[in-house]
């Protein structure tokens, strides 16, 4: 009856908005008096849960993600891809799910990766005649690849509650991330095939592009894509090459994004 009480507790303070830790401590509460348990042990026994050096990991690529969404990383990375299937039916759609990935990839979260590559693709592709209900399946569909894509927050959590590898965590989920990725660009060319409306970019029109890009580039003595592009090698490179532990990688991506936002693509953080 107690344990009952405390989850209908616990449902009740969601449901009108009280925030999720305080929540859950009510239903702590609940438990720990009910059932006449000595409090005592409630503070070292988190002190001793959260203290650990995995845990750190995820704020920092949360910073790292917010970091590359403000600093530019994030749109340099999706002028990469769009340059290479930009000429394809569909292809706007195939560089809206591989940013994601690329982008989940680092930042490790789906939600970060959502509000970064949603706020850029959102407009381009309803402007290029994708079907509005499309833009949003394809671009919520999309966000989950920064589950899958190692270093991933959840896989994080997962390791450091079962006490397993981090690494073995993120090499499991890796291949069915890649795998996904792809199914979902193949899915989203053979939808989109016979679609009059979608808009898709001739040769010329990407080689103007392209030209009018390095125009501005050197009026305003900018930097391309390639540090955008060297974030990913560093920070997936340094985790599966043994280099560099999750953590490490994290904090090396947040020192990397906020250097090359601020100084190369002189982002107003």
């Amino acid at each position: 009856m107690i344990l009952g009480l405390s989850i209908i507790i616990l449902m009740i303070f969601l449901v009108i908005g009280i925030p999720v830790p305080l929540a859950f401590v009510a239903s702590t509460v609940t438990i720990v008096i009910g059932y006449g348990i000595d409090s005592s042990f409630l503070l070292p026994h988190a002190l001793s849960k959260v203290n650990s050096i995995i845990i750190l990991t995820i704020p920092l690529f949360i910073m790292a993600g917010s970091l590359m969404n403000y600093g530019g990383i994030g749109k340099k990375l999706i002028d990469v891809v769009e340059k290479v299937v930009g000429t394809i039916k569909g292809g706007l759609a195939v560089v809206s799910i591989v940013s994601c990935a690329v982008f989940g990839a680092i930042s490790g979260s789906s939600s970060a990766t959502l509000t970064a590559i949603g706020s850029i693709m959102s407009d381009k592709l309803k402007e290029n005649g994708y079907p509005r209900g499309f833009v949003a399946s394809l671009l919520a569909a999309s966000g989950i690849l920064g589950i899958l894509i190692p270093p991933s927050m959840l896989m994080i959590l997962y390791a450091w509650a079962g006490n397993v590898s981090v690494l073995a965590s993120f090499l499991a989920a890796v291949v069915p991330g890649i795998m996904l990725t792809v199914g979902m660009s193949i899915f989203a060319i053979i939808y989109l095939k016979n679609d009059k409306n979608v808009i898709v970019y001739t040769k010329e029109e990407l080689s103007a592009m392209k030209l009018e890009e390095k125009r501005i580039r050197k009026e305003n003595k900018e930097f391309g894509s390639l540090p955008a592009v060297i974030m990913p090698i560093i920070v997936l490179g340094g985790i599966y090459s043994g280099m560099l532990t999750p953590t490490e990688s994290a904090g090396v991506s947040v020192i990397y994004a906020a250097f090359i936002g601020m100084f190369i693509y002189k982002a107003n953080y």
